[in-house]
């Protein structure tokens, strides 16, 4: 792995194993830094990396760098696209203005004719009632 920086950090010796918190800098496009233990194993009174042990750890640390790095990119997109759905909706706001006003105006325009044609089916209406009236009195009339 192409590494920027390493820190090493405090040390425990158990026995003839050993870690050694250890955080490096992996570089890249956006370097990250991954603290990790590297891990120790004491062979012929010597102290050696154990590569296998400790990669064990910069795989965990890289999964959960990765999982990190997903949530912080979906959520990037999504303020994006939030931003760019408001920004969609601000310049959509005049048309919606606009149209709310032609049919505010349509409306105002044919409220005339509508009370005509309501005043009309009063009328109407009144009329055949007074009509339904005199017959019924015309019937009850002609049968007594």
């Amino acid at each position: 792995m192409p590494l920027d920086e390493i820190i090493l950090g405090k040390t425990v010796i158990d026995g003839d194993g050993a870690w050694v918190d250890t955080t490096v800098t992996i570089s890249g496009d956006k370097p990250y830094t991954l603290p990790i233990k590297t891990v120790l194993i004491r062979e012929n009174k010597q102290w050696k990396v154990d590569y296998q042990a400790t990669m064990k750890w910069v795989s965990k640390g890289s999964a959960v760098y990765s999982v990190i790095s997903g949530i912080k990119n979906m959520m990037g997109e999504l303020a994006e696209g939030l931003n760019q759905s408001m920004e969609d909706v601000q310049k959509a706001i005049p048309e919606i203005k606009e149209e709310i006003k032609r049919i505010e105006e349509s409306l105002l325009e044919h409220v005339p004719e509508l009370k005509k044609q309501i005043e009309e089916f009063v009328e109407d209406l009144e009329e055949a009632i007074k009509e339904l009236g005199k017959e019924s009195e015309e019937s009850s009339v002609t049968e007594t």
